[in-house]
């Protein structure tokens, strides 16, 4: 029960329905965000075709878009078309950051340190399971469904707590990915070196971990609960700021 997707599924109702789904109506939109950017597959699909976009890489966060986040990001648009950043919006974790916040962030983001030609910002309206390898594993599924060719799978994506291996969903999805015909781009850890004074990783950094700054959305959230702003190794002033504002009036 300690797991998280475990405790959310026995919490619902005691019944659940499987069958053909119909829509009969649009399920209601997390408050405080754009309706417009929540587009169904066939929308984005026609959005990358309008763009001329042979190849585009997505991007699965629930956290505000960091320096590591950026980093990987931009290291994966030098290799396609367009970059899709494609958030989930739905219940994630209680202590989360609100996707309203995060939406806010991308945005300004997106305006100040990218090449807004080469990024297209949309939602993904489903809940986290925190599942790992096979969570990852869906997570491509659905971003394909999207129009996508590229897909960026992390270190720790949808892990949570000391459930899974570091690097299980990684070596899940090299096991199975020619079954889906998808690209996986996979990321090692990314961190802030002081001495370097940029992003880096073990495969770049030739310097002692003392002077790594270790970046995590779990960080950020401790940082913020004290009042504290982020400082410039973990996030850009911009979003550092949209942070603060947020958390100085939630702890009011």
């Amino acid at each position: 029960m300690d797991y998280p997707g475990v405790k959310e599924f026995m919490s619902e109702s005691l019944y659940y329905l499987s069958g053909k789904v119909y829509l009969l109506n649009r399920p209601k939109r997390e408050e405080g965000i754009n309706s417009s950017y929540y587009l169904d597959p066939k929308d984005t699909r026609r959005e990358f075709e309008k763009r001329g976009w042979k190849s585009v890489i997505a991007f699965q966060t629930r956290n505000p878009i960091h320096r590591t986040y950026e980093y990987i990001t931009k290291c994966a648009l030098e290799i396609v078309d367009g970059l899709f950043i494609h958030p989930l919006v739905e219940y994630t974790k209680k202590d989360d950051i609100p996707a309203s916040i995060h939406m806010k962030c991308y945005e300004v983001l997106i305006e100040k340190c990218y090449n807004k030609e080469k990024i297209f910002l949309s939602v993904l309206p489903v809940t986290m399971h925190y599942a790992r390898s096979r969570e990852a594993f869906h997570h491509i599924i659905m971003r394909k469904n999207y129009g996508v060719t590229h897909m960026i799978i992390g270190r720790d994506h949808a892990g949570v707590g000391s459930f899974y291996g570091t690097y299980e969903a990684q070596e899940f999805v090299k096991k199975y990915i020619d079954k889906l015909k998808i690209e996986p781009l996979f990321f090692e850890h990314a961190f802030y070196c002081k001495k370097c004074e940029g992003m880096a990783t073990t495969k770049t950094c030739p310097h002692f971990e003392r002077y790594r700054v270790i970046l995590s959305g779990t960080k950020v959230k401790a940082i913020l609960k004290q009042g504290i702003k982020p400082p410039k190794e973990f996030t850009r002033e911009e979003v550092a700021n949209i942070l603060i504002e947020w958390a100085k009036k939630k702890n009011e």
